[in-house]
């Protein structure tokens, strides 16, 4: 069942007509009788009684006339209610943390479309200090980052998109002593960490450094570098291997792979965080 064949029903119910109806909503008469079919077909009851001359709503029909058209109502009305919070604002601008991949901003986005017009939605990457210059700055209203930005701020909302596995990347030709397709910890323990500047990207670097105190690695075992790309850069030189989740922007290249950790404990959350002056209706979004 979806909104598309409710809304047929209504039309129909309110003609009594099936040519009428699929006239008024500007679609051909077999694919209108067909909706109200599959509609029928999965309530498990008939709704209209229809011969060549007449179309006649059964009593189940008459009951979800009445149900359908208050579901209607209720969700156009939270439409417009959240249209009419976001309607003064000329542009969401949103500001993403470089290490998010694209593919989960391509499903932000198309959630996004049904409450923003297209062209008023802008994104752009940063690192993070570059993040929190801009989001300090109104530059962004809208910031997609690991874990909660700014956490300690009152002022700021967070919301939880998505929780991610945590696991390696590393040079295809690091080789481990995998007996299953996970790695082991005990397997990380002599190897260079490669971890991101806890300064320099705060919210990144307080996984990685988890991963530090959990396997009890000492300090002359890692290097710091001064974001993700340097991070890379290093894997391709085979220094060694960084504590990631899949990432399909990363694994672009031939030469880097992503083992996951056995431990599910270890992981990522994606979080979306916004000031609470702007109202932006993210949780009806996204919830």
């Amino acid at each position: 069942m979806n909104l598309l064949q409710i809304k047929y029903f209504l039309e129909v119910s309110k003609t009594l007509n099936f040519t009428n109806a699929a006239q008024n909503l500007f679609v051909s008469q077999p694919a209108f009788s067909r909706q109200i079919q599959a509609l029928e077909e999965e309530l498990g009851v008939k709704l209209l009684f229809r011969n060549n001359r007449k179309v006649v709503l059964t009593e189940a029909g008459k009951v979800f006339q009445n149900r359908f058209e208050k579901i209607v109502n209720e969700i156009e009305e939270s439409l417009e209610e959240v249209k009419s919070k976001t309607a003064h604002q000329d542009f969401v601008r949103i500001g993403v943390l470089q290490v998010i991949t694209s593919e989960l901003i391509d499903n932000l986005l198309e959630k996004l479309c049904g409450f923003f017009s297209p062209e008023k939605i802008q994104i752009y990457r940063y690192r993070f200090d570059e993040l929190k210059e801009a989001f300090e700055k109104d530059k962004i209203d809208i910031v997609i980052s690991l874990g909660g930005f700014l956490s300690e701020r009152s002022e700021i909302e967070h919301y939880t998109l998505e929780r991610i596995s945590a696991g390696i990347i590393c040079s295809k030709e690091m080789k481990f002593n995998q007996k299953k397709k996970e790695v082991l910890y005990k397997e990380l323990k002599n190897k260079k960490l490669i971890c991101v500047e806890k300064e320099l990207d705060p919210e990144f670097g307080k996984y990685q450094e988890m991963i530090l105190h959990e396997l009890q690695i000492a300090s002359e075992q890692v290097i710091y570098t001064g974001d993700v790309i340097n991070t890379i850069l290093h894997l391709h030189k085979k220094d060694g291997y960084s504590i990631f989740y899949k990432s399909p922007d990363l694994l672009e290249s031939e030469k880097i792979q992503f083992i996951p950790i056995e431990d599910e404990s270890i992981y990522f959350k994606i979080m979306i965080s916004w000031k609470r002056e702007k109202k932006f209706p993210i949780k009806e979004v996204f919830g």
